[in-house]
């Protein structure tokens, strides 16, 4: 529903910010390719897992976890 695009076009946002404070231009960017259906998929598992955790909290998680692979390759 509107929330639900809501709060994905939020989480986008938050990324989108996180990778303009993070990433250089001659860095290789996490987050410009974002699929937006795992990052659904990822956002559903953590929340069942801790629901007591805030959106903000997870699209935390997810960006440090968006930003570890990055800098494993």
């Amino acid at each position: 529903g509107v929330s639900r695009l809501r709060t994905q076009d939020w989480m986008l946002g938050y990324l989108r910010g996180v990778s303009d404070a993070t990433t250089t231009p001659l860095q290789l960017d996490p987050f410009a390719s974002i699929d937006v259906v795992a990052m659904n998929a990822w956002l559903e598992a953590y929340c069942r897992a801790n629901p007591l955790e805030s959106i903000y909290r997870a699209t935390g998680v997810l960006a440090t976890e968006m930003l570890k692979g990055a800098r494993k390759q």
